[in-house]
Order: structure tokens, then C-alpha cells, then sequence
């Protein structure tokens, strides 16, 4: 059990590290993580904010943005999403995972040609990506392109025989 994280007393500590050093920005960003674990999307999004604001030029810059856009996307704010997925592929164009939540995003919006772009880039960059290739698939038969949909379908398969769409 003692490989169990304890969230609700880390919570409790970063708070009061914060309470005593205003400007930690590790301490805002670990408290910010924590509450992205615990489903407290606004209020994790509120401490990113905070710590870019306290260090915009820090090398955990793209970071904060990326976990502001994954945030923004639980809470089904994918305008707000997209805009901190492309800041953070400003600062770091090769985080690939902010590319996924790009094409997850759009997804979410029903703009399944975009949804595709990005999935797309992101299996460019990992052709191993099952779930890069399943994303392209769904949006493809979604669309009614069948062809393609099974194209991407025996991409997943390759690694996944029993996935169907």
C-alpha cells in the first residue's frame, strides 16, 4: 500500500508550500497536476495559469500549456483546447502528444478532416501508434470513407488483432 499515492494529503501540503512561497512554481505545478488527477479540471487549469503567468519564460512553459489544453478538453472547451495545443507546439514543436489532443480536440468538435490532420501527423511521427491509426479510422467511417476507415483498421490490427471499428 505504500506505493499508493495519497493525493488528498499531497494536496494538503502543496497548498500550504504555496501558502508560504507565493511564486514556487514547481509547488503551483504539482498542485496543478494533482488536481488534474482528481477530475478539479478549473481549478488545475486556474494554478497553470498562475505559473506561467509567475515564470512565462520557463522551460516548463509548453508543459503548463499542454495540461491547460488537456484540461480544457475534459471540460468539453475545445476552442480553449486548440489555442493551448498550438501554443504548446509554438514552444515545443516536437511534443507529440500535444498533436494527438490536437486531433482529439477536433474530434470532439466534429471537424473530422482536422481530427485527421493531426492524427495523422502524430502516426507520421510514431508509425506504431495504434491509437493515432483507431482515431483515423473512427473519423473515416464516421464520414462514411469506408476504404480508408479499413486502411487504418489493419494499421491497428497489425499490433491489436481484435479491434474492430
Amino acid at each position: 500500500y505504500s506505493l499508493i499515492p495519497n493525493y488528498d494529503s499531497a494536496e494538503i501540503h502543496y497548498k500550504r508550500t504555496i501558502e508560504l512561497y507565493p511564486a514556487y512554481t514547481d509547488a503551483i505545478n504539482n498542485l496543478a497536476t494533482i488536481y488534474n488527477i482528481k477530475k478539479k479540471y478549473s481549478q488545475a487549469i486556474g494554478l497553470f495559469k498562475k505559473a506561467i503567468e509567475l515564470d512565462p519564460n520557463s522551460v516548463n512553459t509548453a508543459s503548463y500549456h499542454f495540461n491547460i489544453g488537456c484540461s480544457y478538453i475534459h471540460i468539453g472547451q475545445n476552442d480553449s483546447a486548440i489555442y493551448h495545443l498550438n501554443k504548446t507546439l509554438e514552444l515545443d514543436s516536437t511534443l507529440n502528444a500535444a498533436i494527438m489532443q490536437l486531433g482529439i480536440a477536433y474530434f470532439q468538435d466534429k471537424n473530422y478532416a482536422l481530427a485527421v490532420q493531426y492524427f495523422k501527423k502524430a502516426l507520421a511521427s510514431n508509425p506504431n501508434d495504434i491509437n493515432a491509426a483507431g482515431n483515423i479510422a473512427l473519423c473515416y467511417k464516421l464520414t462514411g470513407k469506408l476504404d480508408s476507415a479499413k486502411i487504418y483498421e489493419g494499421i491497428v490490427q497489425k499490433n491489436n488483432p481484435g479491434f474492430k471499428l
